[in-house]
């Protein structure tokens, strides 16, 4: 796969914002040749405009030399039947039996290898205050987190292998009542106007405290090597509290999937991407959600937004 610009004229099925090695890029794939590429989307100019109207299928997770995983782009792009997947890439899917493998029952062989490595539990909180828990293979440990669009994360213990980590997981959720999930378009809004950040971080610790006191008494204990590591965020994050523009930033008031657009990109965080649509100094700062392409056609050009009229948002 290779990281590189997009062609002007080909249309792409976007398969979402990714987070390889730590920098965020637009995860596409060529409708007419079908090639894989990756790009970088900070400090750059975006324009596209909607493809072929439709949801597409995505493809579906595929394992890499036994401890990875990577997306495999559906062959004929078909129309997507349930969720982000066509029927075929569905059925094919291995890694859809992970979320269930410590439960017992089947699991193929590529998934029993993935599971069997190291993993890591972890607590995640939001620009809204809120916070999930949730685990990553030790070949995700950064970028799992990169993707959530979380501002403040702790890894809360590493584990031997996938079922155990899923089974702290559990016990976390069943006892703190903290979510496994937490929804796209709410993290991404919730970086229009954050909580303080003392207040995130109070709350943050607070949580972790408490988790980190319930695996101490669990049976789990033997299971688990407990102790929070803080997870590293992007840049960005520094640039939503301590660096935002003087006129504050907007949610972008524009459906992506419809109309031309035309973004100055300065950067991303999970599926937000900060931008834009001027070159102006005195130009509105956006928050888009990317993810919200996940699925569709897109193809680039010299475009632009149409006109927003709306009001900085301080923070």
């Amino acid at each position: 796969m290779d990281a590189v610009a997009w062609t002007l004229g080909e249309e792409y099925l976007c398969l979402g914002i990714t987070w390889p090695e730590g920098v965020p890029a637009l995860d596409l794939v060529e409708v007419s040749g079908a090639a894989h590429v990756r790009v970088p989307i900070r400090q750059r100019r975006f324009g596209f405009k909607p493809g072929t109207a439709g949801r597409f299928c995505i493809g579906r997770y595929g394992f890499v030399d036994g401890t990875g995983i990577e997306l495999v782009p559906c062959p004929g792009q078909e129309p997507a039947a349930k969720g982000n997947q066509c029927e075929l890439c569905a059925a094919r899917d291995e890694f859809r039996f992970a979320h269930h493998f410590h439960r017992g029952g089947y699991a193929p062989d590529a998934l029993k290898r993935y599971m069997a490595q190291r993993h890591w539990v972890y607590i995640a909180s939001f620009a809204d205050g809120g916070c999930k828990v949730g685990t990553a293979s030790d070949c995700r440990k950064r970028s799992r987190l990169d993707e959530q669009g979380a501002v403040m994360a702790s890894y809360l213990a590493e584990t031997e292998d996938g079922a155990s980590a899923r089974l702290v997981e559990d016990s976390i959720t069943r006892e703190l009542e903290i979510s496994q999930f937490k929804h796209r378009r709410s993290k991404v809004t919730a970086l229009a106007a954050p909580v303080e950040w003392a207040t995130i971080a109070d709350r943050h610790a607070k949580i972790v405290t408490r988790a980190v006191e319930l695996l101490e008494g669990s049976p789990l204990a033997a299971q688990v090597a407990i102790g929070p590591q803080p997870w590293q965020p992007p840049d960005e994050v520094t640039r939503v509290f301590s660096e935002r523009p003087a006129e504050g930033w907007a949610i972008y008031p524009h459906d992506l999937r419809e109309g031309a657009h035309g973004f100055h990109v300065s950067g991303a965080l999970g599926p937000a991407v900060f931008a834009r649509t001027s070159v102006d100094a005195d130009a509105v700062g956006f928050i888009a959600d990317f993810g919200s392409l996940k699925g569709f056609r897109i193809a680039p050009g010299e475009h632009v937004s149409p006109e927003s009229i709306v009001q900085g948002t301080l923070f």
